[in-house]
């Protein structure tokens, strides 16, 4: 179903209101319009782009249209083989105005527990945990993120490609539905069974 990813792009606020599902909110197009928190920047570990190993950037945004805070990836940047190596952020100060993609978080299987300071900035992390992000920051987060369109000249490298729902939910939905029709069909037969013998 792409009844909202075909849409115009909307705001935050209307998002949260229509009360939709995470597939029918993966791809949503919005617009922002506000300004980003400066010296916090989260570095996400082990993205591979074009081969090359390095991080995808995400900051946190204020939207002043809606009121409210949400999760930025401004895309990719290249990382090193040395851990003790940190890619430079560039500030991106004063307000700023861009369209976006929504994506659902998918919560990944970590290997210990993720702990997040905040005397390290920008931090690298293994998961994108919005609820350890806003009690990291003491501020309400939106629960998705916002990823800035592939042509947007704001933010790194970006080839972000559209969610795809995976073979095995068209599978499960598809077994459902057959599920459902057998039964409503043995209801029907034994409705009809039923009607023929009182006429006996």
């Amino acid at each position: 179903m792409r009844l909202y990813q075909d849409q115009e792009s909307t705001d935050l606020r209307d998002v949260l209101a229509l009360q939709a599902s995470d597939e029918e909110l993966n791809d949503m197009p919005v617009s922002l319009a506000g300004t980003f928190t400066r010296g916090q920047a989260f570095l996400l570990d082990n993205q591979v782009y074009k081969g090359r190993l390095g991080y995808q950037v995400v900051q946190v945004f204020d939207d002043v249209s809606s009121g409210l805070t949400v999760l930025i990836n401004l895309g990719w940047v290249l990382g090193s083989i040395d851990r003790a190596f940190i890619p430079e952020i560039k500030e991106i100060s004063g307000q700023v105005s861009f369209k976006g993609k929504i994506r659902i978080v998918e919560q990944s299987i970590l290997l210990a527990n993720q702990a997040l300071s905040k005397e390290t900035w920008p931090q690298r992390i293994q998961s994108i945990e919005i609820q350890k992000i806003s009690a990291l920051l003491n501020r309400p987060l939106v629960p998705f993120m916002v990823y800035v369109n592939n042509d947007d000249r704001l933010g790194y490298e970006k080839d972000w490609i559209p969610v795809v729902m995976p073979p095995e939910k068209h599978r499960a939905y598809a077994v459902q539905w057959f599920v459902l029709a057998f039964v409503w069909l043995a209801l029907m037969l034994s409705a009809a069974y039923s009607r023929a013998k009182v006429d006996q």
